[in-house]
């Protein structure tokens, strides 16, 4: 009985060393890579706003480069994208959209982020390229193993992927925002808005909020509302919703293999049409657009436990899981769609995106990735779209099932 005693006093010791110890001693790489200290200080010495050039060639997160067995157990995903160096415009606030005012720090759970105002008061987002998902973790599993892991995982986000959605987007007429690469200098004028952001690689895009409300990039929308306010506004004014247009919204984030799409994912434009009011959705933040999840004996083990995180890939995987952070958007939106009504959408989406928009949109990837990756991705976008049809069929049945399932 010691002797088992001890043994097993020994394996809790191996476990503690293992998911406690080593992740905070051996991790020196990782430590520099998210600390802030470091980044500032970096950017700071090589990249002040007084020095900096119009351009650097810069990566955005060389952390994910993994050698070794480590793609073996977590996955290649897209770790050689994130360790290449993209010719990236240097972000200087008065040379730009007329002159940007930072606003306030902004920025979800996991995305470094500020909001700007420009000239004419309208809001733009800087939103971190890289993230720091072990934010997604309680904060005592912050100090073990998994915050390696779950760090890790954001390499499974292409860190390009939103730069080539908006001329899709516009030829199946829906909205979108319109991101643009930039890096971000060292300037200390900007205080605590430097301290979040200076050193990193960014988007800069259009946020849409009641900034933009009148303007001719959302068809002068005379309200831009969150979902929540959304389905109260039209519940109390009986305003309807342009289920048609969200099922095209639906229908795409599918094709881009965009998972992410819970109700925190939207706003939603209030316009006028034929003399009505009506409500047409516009989709926002597609850091999970070209996602790729399907490598790794850990990302396997995971997709058994939870199929919502499907890859960019010739096939479209498990579409159930692919739609199961919108599920409930679904069941409330597109009740009234018709079989037919969703595949000849999925018809139309098919024809407007030739091979010449497709080419188009993957030119919108920095020079140095589309030549690694340019014509791969679009060949795959091709087969998706051609699939589209058949996986909107499957979306239909899924959607309906859901609904008779909550009645």
């Amino acid at each position: 009985m010691k002797f088992w005693n001890k043994v097993g006093m020994v394996v809790i010791a191996g476990l503690v060393l293992i998911v406690f110890v080593l992740p905070n001693t051996i991790n020196f790489r990782e430590r520099d890579a998210f600390s802030q200290d470091k980044r500032l200080e970096w950017a700071a010495q090589y990249y002040h706003i007084s020095s900096v050039p119009d351009s650097v060639l810069i990566p955005p997160g060389e952390w994910y480069d993994r050698g070794g067995a480590h793609p073996l157990f977590f996955g290649e995903k897209y770790r050689d994208l994130w360790g290449t160096p993209v010719k990236v415009r240097v972000l200087k606030y008065d040379e730009i959209k007329g002159g940007l005012t930072p606003k306030q720090i902004g920025g979800g759970q996991q995305t470094f982020s500020v909001d700007f105002l420009d000239g004419q008061e309208r809001e733009w987002a800087v939103r971190s390229v890289n993230k720091d998902q072990s934010k997604a973790l309680p904060k005592v599993l912050r100090w073990t193993v998994f915050r390696f892991m779950f760090r890790d995982q954001a390499a499974s986000m292409n860190p390009y992927g939103s730069l080539i959605l908006p001329p899709m987007a516009e030829a199946i007429n829906i909205y979108h925002t319109n991101p643009v690469l930039v890096f971000v200098p060292f300037d200390e004028s900007k205080k605590e808005f430097n301290d979040v952001l200076a050193g990193r690689m960014a988007l800069l895009e259009n946020d849409a909020d009641g900034s933009w409300e009148k303007d001719a990039f959302f068809d002068n929308a005379s309200e831009i509302d969150d979902t929540e306010e959304m389905l109260e506004r039209a519940r109390e004014k009986g305003i309807p919703l342009d289920t048609l247009m969200y099922a095209r919204s639906r229908l795409f984030d599918l094709l881009i293999s965009d998972w992410d799409r819970h109700e925190g994912q939207w706003k939603w434009a209030l316009v006028e049409e034929g003399g009505q009011k009506i409500y047409r959705p516009i989709p926002g933040d597609r850091d999970m657009a070209l996602y790729r999840f399907n490598e790794g004996l850990f990302p396997k083990i995971t997709l058994l436990l939870n199929p919502k995180f499907q890859s960019f890939r010739k096939d479209y995987g498990r579409v159930k899981g692919l739609t199961r952070q919108a599920a409930d958007m679904d069941r409330q939106f597109l009740a009234s769609i018709s079989l037919t009504q969703m595949v000849a959408l999925a018809e139309e989406i098919k024809a407007a995106l030739t091979d010449e928009v497709i080419e188009e949109a993957f030119q919108r990837y920095p020079a140095e990735i589309r030549e690694k990756v340019g014509r791969e991705h679009a060949e795959i976008m091709r087969i998706r779209r051609d699939k589209l049809p058949e996986v909107a069929r499957e979306f239909w049945e899924i959607t309906q099932k859901n609904i008779k399932k909550n009645r």
